[in-house]
């Protein structure tokens, strides 16, 4: 089902790691290491940073992708996460991978995902957003800072957002048309139990959830 949408050299720093990014894994570190738990299934190689930095500050990290190419502990389809683990995580983090499936068959993956967690285990989960996004914040000295975040949705969906072969990498977004905030969280809903929900700081187009296996 799943197929290798880019080549290894996509995840050369200079290219892929923009500020945004970081800032990005800044809060998948802050997610996971928070939890408590030492045990995590990390879904999604990418570059490599986060699995390293998790090693580096103590966490025994679990790999897993479907692209061998990456080094994965574990090869396999997220799509079938449930039949190729040999055992259950404390904690799953997977970020910005699941837009690289068919809307059709998220629902599906979550139920899978979810028989992969501990009873009383999270699932940290980020996703891109569609919405269009303004990010306000005020300085003054001696006051302190205000963040003030702003959300429209989209008059129209561009092509060059989401082709929905896969083609342009994202088959969907949240907010796009037909996959509505609304519907994704009542998906996540059947299974989990969820604490946050946020866009971080600084790179409003991943929304985090953090969620506890029910």
């Amino acid at each position: 089902m799943t197929k290798v949408q880019v080549n290894k050299e996509h995840y050369n720093f200079s290219k892929y790691v923009s500020v945004d990014r970081w800032n990005s894994y800044y809060y998948q570190l802050t997610e996971a290491m928070a939890s408590g738990n030492k045990r995590i299934l990390l879904i999604g190689v990418g570059d490599g940073i986060v699995s390293d930095l998790l090693t580096k500050f103590g966490c025994n990290v679990t790999t897993f992708d479907f692209d061998k190419e990456l080094n994965p502990d574990i090869v396999g389809s997220v799509t079938d996460i449930d039949k190729i683990l040999k055992s259950k995580y404390d904690v799953i983090l997977c970020c910005q991978v699941l837009e690289h499936i068919p809307f059709d068959i998220f629902a599906e993956t979550i139920k899978r995902i979810c028989d992969c967690v501990n009873d009383g285990g999270r699932f940290i989960l980020s996703l891109p957003d569609h919405y269009l996004r303004w990010n306000l914040r005020i300085n003054i000295p001696k006051i302190p800072e205000a963040n003030i975040q702003m959300l429209s949705p989209r008059l129209f969906q561009c092509s060059w957002d989401i082709d929905r072969d896969g083609n342009g990498e994202h088959y969907w977004e949240i907010g796009a048309k037909g996959s509505s905030k609304k519907l994704v969280k009542n998906i996540l809903k059947k299974y989990f139990k969820i604490e946050k929900e946020y866009l971080p700081d600084g790179n409003m187009y991943h929304i985090f959830f953090v969620l506890r296996k029910k």
